[in-house]
This record gives C-alpha cells, structure tokens and sequence, in this order.
C-alpha cells in the first residue's frame, strides 16, 4: 500500500516526500517506495522532521552500509557514523563541526574506490534565506551530449584524487583551515573509474567526471584531457539540468551520489550560525 505523497521539484533532479514521519519505523511498502521515488528523482526531500542521531542513522542504515567519513576530527564523538557541518564555536573558538564545506561542484566521495552511494545531510540550524546547496543530474548531463561525445567519453577513464579540489579552488579556499586528519588525507592517490557508468539499479547512464576531484583523463594527451575536463565542468552544471535547495530547518535530503554532484552556497558568515549532520552510505565501484 502507497501511503505516502511525491511531488517533483524541478523537470530533472528532486522531489518532496509527504506523509512519512522518520522517527518511527518504515513499513517495507513504504520504504519501497521511497526507495523507487529515489531511483526516479535521485534527490528527495523530507520536511519537518524532528530526527534524534539515532533515527537519522537507522534510515540511513535501510540504503546500506554506513560509510564512517574520513576526516576523523569532524565527527560525532557519540555516533561517528555524523559528520557535523557547521560554523559554530566551541568556547574555546574551535569549530563544533566543518564550516563552509563543499562551496565547489562534487560528489561524495568521488575519490575514493568505492565512492559514496548516498547522502543523508539533516538542517539542524539554518540562516533563513542563505546557505541553499545546488544539485545537477550527471545522468540528464550525459543524455544530453552528442553520439561523438558519448562514443569518446565511454571509452576513457577519468582520474580522481582529494587533494584536486584544492587546486581547483584554491583562491576561494585560501582562507580555509585544514585539519591535520584531512591535511594527511590530501596525500591520498590517484583512483581511475570510468568516465561515464551504469546506475546499477536504474541502468540509466551518467558520467562520472566529478567537477572538482577530477585531474584527468590518462588515455588523452594533457591539453586535450585539461580542455574536455572544462568542457564536461560547465556542461554537467547547465541550468536545465539543476536544482537549488532552499534549506528549512527540519528538512532530511537523501541524494543519490551516482547520479548528482552538489555544491553548497556559502552566502553567510559567523554571525548567521548553521548546523547540519550528515550521514553517508557506502558504495561500490562504478561499472561500465
């Protein structure tokens, strides 16, 4: 039995989910149906949920695994399984969590070998008016390239690695204060997945050229690699394949790493405190 409501929010990425109270436990018929509104809309949205950790986690747990996140000093001491994402202080001025995070185009994730299947990122303190996090299909990006490009794009292979983000940005982020866990964490490899994959329950192509994370691709000569990276940068992020989240306090999104890259607009400062929890499901390698 359907008890539950799903109205869309843009014509490619997001939908709201009416009717369903997170605190108490799902029903198998309701979840299967969140669980088909996610694979349509890859983005939903929950309001007014009044979520303890622990109800966060549990849903969280109903996609998969949870994936502890690798920088240690942002976590929950209580439920590592959160990351905290705000700019409060601390009384002895240390930030309570990560502050300004993710103002640049990604996925979760996207680095690692097994990138992050989903996000559940929970508005706690929001500024009314600021602070809303943009999402584009990386699905509607790839169907709406040209055979050639399509033919090219799924024949590469496409390197990531952590520290690229901070080249990428690094006149934006001149200011931001690495921790010693991330700081080490910069030194990671170089993972190569394919340039485009399969969802492996939709079956829907997308391309897996994440914005930021990227460095290139080894089978093209570096100028060629650079030029198709700004290429594909300023395609996957075209209006028509967007959406932009204006955060409420109270509202869960749930959003599908495979399909979507994100980024967060930071428009606010220390005098407009924001507090969010994230948690992060665990992936697999993408496949062709």
């Amino acid at each position: 039995m359907r008890d539950i409501e799903i109205e869309r929010l843009s014509g490619t990425v997001g939908a709201v989910v009416h009717g369903v109270d997170l605190t108490k436990p799902l029903v198998n018929s309701t979840f299967d149906a969140i669980l088909e509104a996610w694979h349509d809309h890859s983005l939903l949205v929950f309001r007014d949920q009044n979520l303890e950790p622990n109800d966060h986690i549990a849903f969280a747990r109903r996609f998969g695994e949870i994936e502890i996140h690798v920088l240690k000093a942002n976590l929950m001491p209580e439920h590592p399984e959160i990351l905290l994402s705000s700019n409060r202080k601390k009384p002895d001025g240390k930030r309570i969590g990560r502050a300004y995070n993710g103002e640049y185009w990604h996925s979760d994730g996207a680095y690692l070998p097994a990138p992050s299947k989903a996000s559940l990122l929970y508005g706690i303190e929001i500024p009314v008016g600021y602070g809303d996090t943009m999402f584009a299909s990386t699905n509607a990006a790839y169907e709406a390239l040209s055979q050639p490009y399509k033919n090219l794009l799924d024949g590469l292979t496409c390197a990531h690695e952590f520290h690229q983000v901070y080249r990428t940005n690094k006149d934006r982020l001149a200011e931001f204060k690495v921790s010693a866990e991330e700081s080490e964490y910069t030194n990671s490899p170089i993972t190569i997945h394919p340039a485009t994959h399969t969802h492996p329950e939709t079956k829907r192509r997308a391309l897996f050229v994440d914005p930021n994370f990227a460095t290139g691709f080894p089978e093209l000569e570096p100028g060629e690699s650079d030029a198709l990276l700004a290429f594909l940068r300023n395609h996957v992020t075209r209006p028509a394949f967007t959406y932009r989240h204006r955060w409420q306090p109270n509202d869960l999104l749930l959003w599908d790493n495979r399909s979507l890259v994100h980024a967060a607009i930071v428009d606010y400062d220390d005098t407009m405190p924001r507090y969010l929890h994230r948690v992060t499901v665990a992936g697999q390698p993408p496949q062709r």
